[in-house]
């Protein structure tokens, strides 16, 4: 465990989550800011990185002779970051959906076939 002194960074790697690109349209990723959250949902995400950056700062800051290697450093990282990924793909899905009509009308209203009334152009 003589070089484990050697992985550990002053601060926790970011763990990555899931981008807009990777979600369908209709679906809102989960903000990169904990201030941006709208539910408890949405910050479960942010908690699994303060979970793990407690975690790491403990490690860390171990004394030298009980400090764990870098493959037990990498496991418990790909870990967090699997559980992270898997919540920030899953979470968007639990927020309160549009209907499909709703989602029908936004559409057609975006697309210039209705005004914000509700009602077909022209008509």
């Amino acid at each position: 465990a003589a070089d484990a002194a050697d992985d550990w960074t002053a601060s926790p790697p970011r763990l990555k989550t899931v981008s807009q690109e990777h979600l369908p349209d209709h679906v809102k990723a989960v903000p990169l800011l904990v201030t941006d959250c709208k539910s408890r949902s949405e910050m479960m995400v942010h908690d699994a990185q303060e979970t793990f950056g407690t975690m790491w700062v403990t490690l860390k800051d171990a004394p030298q002779h009980l400090r764990v290697g870098s493959k037990v450093q990498k496991g418990l990282q790909n870990y967090f970051e699997s559980a992270t990924l898997k919540l920030s793909e899953r979470v968007p899905f639990t927020q309160k959906t549009q209907s499909r009509f709703d989602t029908y009308q936004n559409n057609r209203i975006a697309q210039g076939g209705l005004n914000p009334r509700g009602k077909a152009r022209g008509s």
